[in-house]
């Protein structure tokens, strides 16, 4: 029997949206970020919300509810416009690019997994918080 794993789970994801966050955003959200820890645990909270539901419904894009502390800043930075609301649009391309190395990392696991078996699994169980992701169920499936 084989057995092989990796660091795949959520709070992976979580990074690489913290990682996009900065790329995107540079020196506006990491200053923000070291001004204001009561938010950036606001905004983590509703990165949770948005996470958990991505990929379910079909839909083409993924709102992120920012504190309104962010919000300000990229409002004024010219990155955000009033008419946002406070919310964060992240292009269906955008949520991939987050998403996709650890998903193709948890599927890669999964197809060796099926291929060293001697007889074919009927079932996988996924486990841990972010086993309830619709689209990690997708890509899984797929």
């Amino acid at each position: 029997q084989t057995f092989s794993g990796d660091c795949c789970g959520g709070s992976y994801v979580d990074e690489a949206f913290w990682r996009h966050m900065e790329q995107k955003y540079e020196a506006k959200f990491t200053d923000w970020v070291s001004r204001k820890p009561k938010d950036v645990l606001k905004l983590k909270r509703e990165w949770l919300k948005t996470k958990l539901i991505f990929g379910s419904g079909g839909a083409k894009r993924a709102l992120v509810v920012l504190p309104p502390s962010l919000a300000n800043i990229l409002e004024e930075a010219g990155a955000m416009d009033e008419d946002d609301d406070g919310e964060l649009e992240l292009s269906q391309r955008e949520m991939q690019a987050i998403f996709d190395p650890i998903v193709n990392r948890i599927v890669e696991l999964t197809d060796a997994q099926f291929g060293a078996s001697a007889r074919p699994p009927t079932k996988l169980l996924l486990v841990g918080g972010f086993a309830g992701s619709p689209y990690l169920q997708m890509r899984v499936k797929a």
